[in-house]
């Protein structure tokens, strides 16, 4: 298969692409100051380019392994399972729980089997799950690179060349910026990983009530 031919999923650019762009610009400011990565990235050549997304595709991979160690080692293995974990003790989850044990006819203990289960069984009912994982794994990679953002900002810091007033009236938006951006991408990547999971269940829910639906109004039953 020839280059013309690979195609790009949502959660390849999204979740890959976008990340390691944004790693290799923020390496590339701290290295060589603002003008010159403003210089050399509107110069860029067509084949310059496309070997900066193929290499921005193999970093945004270890963006990703490096955010999800990170987080999972501050805030334990179940953080980005918390939507299920949630879900389950519920009212809700104790109907889909019932449910479960009478279409697999014995019960299932965790949520995790559990939303295994469910997603199976809803095969591509739930298309936009996709866009959800990668949206939220596109948050999780801005919250470290929010982080990481701090070292290109302080060379764009020393780049003025300014008096400590000047640096600090220059300096601390940069830092309140990237400080923004952190926190509104922590907030969204566990909004759209909750949706990712909690709607697993309701849509599995909602696949076995049309199955029931089904033969009461003549569309699957015999003639």
């Amino acid at each position: 298969m020839g280059l013309s031919e690979f195609k790009l999923g949502i959660y390849d650019l999204l979740g890959l692409i976008i990340p390691g762009l944004i790693i290799i610009c923020e390496v590339w400011v701290t290295l060589a100051g603002r003008v010159h990565f403003a210089d050399s990235i509107t110069s860029l050549s067509g084949v310059a380019f496309t070997v900066l997304l193929l290499v921005s595709f193999g970093l945004g991979h270890l963006i990703q392994e490096s955010a999800d160690k990170l987080i999972k080692w501050i805030f334990g293995d179940r953080i980005f399972k918390i939507g299920r974990d949630k879900f389950w003790p519920t009212d809700e989850g104790n109907q889909i729980r019932l449910i479960i044990a009478k279409d697999l006819g014995e019960e299932i203990p965790t949520a995790d089997a559990a939303f295994d289960f469910c997603l199976t069984k809803i095969g591509d009912r739930f298309p936009k799950r996709d866009a959800f994982i990668a949206t939220s794994d596109l948050c999780r990679s801005f919250v470290i690179l929010a982080v990481i953002g701090i070292v290109p900002g302080f060379r764009l810091v020393l780049d003025q060349e300014a008096s400590f007033h000047g640096i600090l009236v220059f300096g601390l938006p940069i830092l309140g910026i990237l400080a923004l951006i952190g926190y509104l991408s922590w907030t969204r990547m566990k909004r759209f990983r909750e949706l990712s999971e909690v709607t697993v269940f309701r849509t599995y829910l909602a696949s076995v009530a049309v199955s029931h639906l089904k033969p009461d109004n003549g569309e699957t039953g015999e003639a």
